[in-house]
């Protein structure tokens, strides 16, 4: 430790004695270090970062009810009361259903929009978290059919809509146009188990029909189930215990779990199903931001190299009078990872600031998303290793050069003197800059070019100069007459707005971060499936829609005002679906029957990107 200070002390006073180069070789590693870190950063809150008030995350899992088309898909209650009271091999499971909350009080105003939770009073028991206020869900507030409303707050709703009111507990809200009572504030950091979901508030899951539209008995899906195991059972026997509880399932309800099985898989910060393509785009951007890191190094080890030719004299010398090469190596060696560890401190600093920047930002998407990219001790970790890893990989090169020479010809030597050694080793780290620096044009390059062509992609759309509104009228309890003529007035007062060259609705936007499909027939065709069911997306639209997003009609017509309730149904098609469904004929006139009802196709569109931009037509 005696000698490590004084190699410390003196690699102090070679840094004081050149500020310049001591202060530019820091910031050039802290621009390699800096990005990396922040990448690093973003990829732990999102893959890794356990929410706040999540204790002991290794012993939750989380359960599926998986199907052929859909792996990580969602079951329904009386599946998950199925699973519930079977021996699965967890200690608790709750069930978890998501909703949009439209919240209101008589006292502050205008309506908001929240993410809701519908959840068993068993899910905070079993994440460990704890209220800040009031309390939680009873058990008994579980299964009664819209017996029990209350709500519990999350500690940052109740702080920004309610100013941390102490005497909220007891008080009414409004959700979805029902009063609830609010009965616990949960602990600060907590807004749910899931990265990124900004989840304001809770009700119990036997809530379900009021907030979302669907009683406990009903066979539709939508809930995913969290747990945690029982103490000696892992997930792989917590998996087992599922695949022997999924046929016991089935035979109970063959309507609503026909050829499904549940899925056990160990508890993710990130939504299971976004995990492998957040993971693969976050790796790239790493390798990216490595490479940047390796370039700056790689500038800094060269600089550091000429240093050291320009300190031959001295090196000599030192051995000259007694002092052992690998004294020398350490000392150099130890202002190599002194300078690196400047740099990733100011690295850090870099990163602290891009990571709450990023944070900040609010992206375009119809639910509240909130990021958390301020690093942890795992980032903290990670930049102290890539110092030091940096410092020493890049510091030993000039280091062994730099005490690898003749002393006679060394002292002789007139200073700054080249050997050949030298000028190999420089050569290399010239290769490996320009080696980085052709790869990352290429990259960025082949970026651009990409980005040009996304831009010049047919989408069977027009989205400039269209903006968009969302209406839920689901949120406020709205009927279907009342719907109607709210719909009919909004459509007639958008339309009739200045500059406004059209309007129209839709139940579901092409590339609107969700599609809907279903099942239909068509009449007098070859089955494709046993029952003669086909699947496609669809989407419920307006009159004006198809002008509005010009959408060409390649054939027929578009919708009309005309196409109303008590009329023909009727319904579009697009190119693709026309040439598959009807081979060599003529699509229009044609029945489809669509729930139990048979529409006839008035036009066809033209082909356009749905769900995402990559897909076949």
């Amino acid at each position: 430790m005696d000698t490590l200070k004084q190699d410390i002390s003196y690699a102090i006073r070679v840094f004081r004695r050149s500020p310049g180069f001591t202060v530019i070789a820091a910031l050039t590693i802290a621009l390699g270090i800096g990005p990396t870190t922040t990448i690093f950063s973003i990829a732990n809150s999102l893959l890794h970062k356990t929410p706040g008030g999540v204790r002991e995350p290794a012993g939750l899992v989380t359960v599926y009810c998986s199907g052929e088309e859909y792996r990580w898909g969602t079951c329904s209650y009386p599946v998950f009361s199925e699973y519930r009271d079977a021996e699965s091999g967890l200690a608790q499971v709750a069930a978890i259903e998501g909703f949009p909350a439209s919240l209101s009080t008589g006292r502050t105003g205008e309506p908001e929009v929240a993410i809701g939770l519908a959840t068993s009073a068993s899910y905070f028991t079993v994440l460990g978290t704890l209220p800040a206020q009031g309390r939680f869900f009873l058990p008994d507030e579980d299964d009664a059919p819209n017996a029990n409303p209350v709500v519990v707050l999350s500690y940052q709703l109740w702080e920004q809509r309610f100013g941390a009111d102490p005497a909220i507990i007891g008080s009414t809200v409004n959700l979805n146009r029902t009063p609830f009572t609010v009965i616990g504030v949960a602990e600060q950091g907590f807004d749910g188990h899931v990265a990124a979901y900004d989840v304001g508030l809770w009700v119990p899951i036997g809530m379900r029909e009021t907030v979302l539209g669907r009683d406990l008995s009903n066979s539709s899906t939508g809930i995913v189930a969290v747990g945690r195991r029982a103490p000696g059972w892992s997930v792989g026997q917590v998996a087992e215990a599922a695949t022997v509880i999924s046929p016991r399932i089935e035979a109970t309800y063959p309507d609503i779990f026909e050829d499904h099985s549940l899925r056990v898989a160990p508890y993710s910060v990130m939504i299971d199903e976004a995990k492998g393509p957040v993971t693969l785009f976050m790796a790239l951007l790493l390798v990216v931001t490595g490479i940047v890191l390796l370039i700056a190094s790689v500038n800094v080890g060269s600089v550091m190299l000429s240093r050291a030719v320009g300190r031959s004299r001295e090196v000599a010398v030192r051995l000259a009078v007694g002092a052992g090469r690998w004294r020398l190596v350490r000392q150099l060696l130890t202002e190599s990872v002194l300078l690196f560890s400047l740099g990733g401190a100011a690295g850090i600093v870099i990163a602290i600031w891009a990571s709450h920047g990023l944070s900040a930002i609010q992206l375009p998407v119809p639910i509240p998303v909130a990021f958390d990219f301020s690093p942890d001790w795992r980032v903290l970790v990670f930049t102290i290793a890539i110092a030091f890893g940096s410092g020493t990989l890049f510091g030993l090169a000039p280091a062994l050069q730099a005490t690898k020479q003749d002393l006679v010809s060394s002292l002789k030597a007139n200073p700054g003197d080249s050997v050949g050694g030298r000028n190999r080793l420089r050569n290399s780290f010239v290769i490996a800059q320009v080696s980085g620096s052709v790869v990352l044009l290429v990259a960025a390059g082949m970026f651009l070019r990409a980005l040009d062509r996304v831009d010049q992609l047919d989408l069977g759309f027009d989205p400039n100069g269209v903006h968009v509104m969302a209406v839920d009228l689901a949120l406020h309890r709205y009927t279907p007459e009342e719907g109607r003529v709210f719909y009919d007035q909004l459509l007639e007062r958008a339309a009739a707005l200045p500059d406004v060259e059209s309007a129209g609705m839709a139940f579901m936007l092409p590339l609107g971060f969700g599609s809907a499909s279903s099942m239909f027939t068509l009449p007098g065709r070859e089955p494709v499936y046993g029952d003669g069911l086909r699947r496609s997306y669809f989407s419920v639209v307006s009159g004006g829609y198809f002008e509005t997003m010009r959408i060409p009609i390649m054939t027929g017509r578009a919708f009309s005002e005309a196409d109303r309730e008590g009329t023909l149904p009727v319904l579009i098609v697009n190119e693709t679906a026309a040439r598959q469904f009807w081979p060599g004929e003529v699509a229009l006139g044609q029945p489809i029957e669509w729930g139990e009802v048979q529409y006839e196709v008035v036009g066809v569109a033209k082909d356009g990107k749905y769900a995402s931009i990559g897909e076949e037509p």
